[in-house]
């Protein structure tokens, strides 16, 4: 009892203690931070790309007549859950609102494209969750009438568009798409599709252009600022048509499965269907592969930076040692008493062990707490720095993400906190065991 009791009071009696506690306290949040940012980004990625990306894409290495033997094939493989065909390209847009404004946009900071996917809603069932992100749109997209009026049915296009006018299909645009161009509901939409001619002789053309007028019925929200920003939706009929694909089609077979994560099961077994099929010059892809680089990237990023956070809670930790130290040569006379009373070696050993223990719990639980609340009000954070710096913190177009996603791991956290004031434990021990085995005698004489 008198070993927590002298533990209590050395802390006490030393202010520069409390440096330690802050020190271990800010390595602590730091760490809780950087690893649940960086868990969230990764969640974040999965639960987006899981909405918006098929599990597994089929597609044949050279064009096909028909892909219908692809479809056939591959519903009967166990696991898959959902069967899509799809067509894929890059295009240029022009567009124009019921107002009369108009304007042409072949990217943003001459960069990149259009995507354009040409689609089947009712395939995509099972494939991808299109009806979310339908329904998901903001507040300032429903203010503006932007939003699809029939997620189950997004390409209709009412009646009275086509009274004394050219037939035109739907065509649903991202959410930051619509925002970036002021798009308005109704308004009329060009896609400009450039393919490769591989027919063409030597006094041809190597490539060819088509282009078919739309109409705006709404916008989608992924999730994914750049998909929201260079992704349209079609009708696959009409994307047929935009890239001249009534004869030899190049659309891919999107794929959902039952198992998000275990796709490279499911990818072998559908090899094997469409070999049994007999058909054969194939290219599988999972989402995972698709999107190999960013979810590297994280993964790597992930590793290094919590690394390099937890040697700042090491190095916080140092200062245990410092201080104790310090500490141990200022009370020598107070050692060298106790042990001459009969204090053990053990005693001693455990009286300055508590110390670095309490210095450690309390830093950690402290900074615990305030990452946890960091956490919590982090958007709000965000928000603020922007506005009194003018500086997006969290740039959208840079970070992928509309906002900054968080996962709470308590295991992780429990695990951080532990590990804080065990090391707090090995930086308190050779001070400690410099006091347990110092000389009464020679302690008090030097005093």
């Amino acid at each position: 009892m008198y070993r927590l009791f002298l533990s209590l009071r050395f802390l006490r009696k030393r202010r520069i203690n409390l440096l330690s506690v802050i020190c271990i306290a800010l390595g602590v949040m730091v760490l809780i931070i950087v690893y649940s940012v960086l868990e969230g980004f990764q969640d974040q990625l999965k639960s987006s790309l899981r909405k918006t990306t098929p599990h597994v894409q089929v597609g044949a290495l050279s064009p096909v007549r028909d892909t219908q033997d692809y479809v056939d094939a591959v519903r009967k493989v166990p696991g898959v859950v959902g069967v899509s065909r799809r067509i894929e390209t890059l295009a240029l847009i022009a567009w124009q609102n019921p107002n009369g404004a108009k304007s042409t946009i072949s990217n943003r900071a001459g960069k990149h494209g259009i995507y354009a996917y040409a689609i089947d809603p009712a395939a995509e069932q099972g494939v991808t969750s299109l009806e979310q992100m339908l329904s998901n749109v903001g507040e300032e997209a429903k203010k503006r009438g932007l939003q699809v009026a029939d997620p189950k049915n997004p390409f209709h296009v009412p009646d009275d568009v086509s009274d004394g006018r050219m037939p035109r299909p739907a065509i649903i645009v991202g959410e930051e798409l619509a925002n970036y161009l002021n798009l308005q509901p109704g308004a009329e939409i060009t896609l400009f599709s450039v393919r490769l001619n591989p027919d063409a002789g030597p006094d041809e053309p190597s490539f060819t252009s088509s282009n078919r007028v739309f109409y705006l019925v709404g916008v989608f929200k992924s999730g994914m600022y750049e998909q929201n920003l260079f992704s349209v939706y079609i009708p696959y009929s009409a994307g047929q048509e935009i890239m001249e694909s009534s004869g030899y089609s190049t659309e891919k077979i999107a794929i959902g499965t039952d198992d998000f994560d275990g796709v490279q099961e499911t990818k072998a077994r559908i090899d094997v269907a469409l070999r049994e099929a007999g058909i054969v010059g194939h290219r599988i892809t999972t989402w995972q592969e698709s999107n190999r680089t960013i979810l590297s990237a994280l993964v790597v990023e992930k590793r290094v930076l919590t690394l390099l956070m937890f040697f700042l809670v090491l190095m916080a930790c140092g200062t245990i040692l410092a201080i104790l130290y310090m500490m141990v040569l200022e009370k020598r006379r107070d050692i060298g008493i106790m042990k001459a009373i009969g204090a053990p070696m053990r005693g001693i050993l455990q009286l300055f062990l508590l110390n670095g223990a309490v210095i450690g719990l309390l830093g950690a639980s402290i900074g615990v707490g305030l990452g946890l609340l960091f956490l919590y009000k982090i958007n709000t954070i965000e928000a603020f720095l922007s506005d009194v710096f003018g500086v997006k913190v969290f740039a959208p177009e840079i970070y992928v993400f509309d906002k900054m996603p968080v996962v709470y791991d308590p295991t992780a956290i429990a695990t951080m906190a532990i590990a804080t004031v065990v090391f707090s434990l090995f930086a308190a021990f050779v001070p400690a065991y410099i006091a347990a085995r110092a000389d009464a005698v020679r302690s008090l004489r030097n005093e």
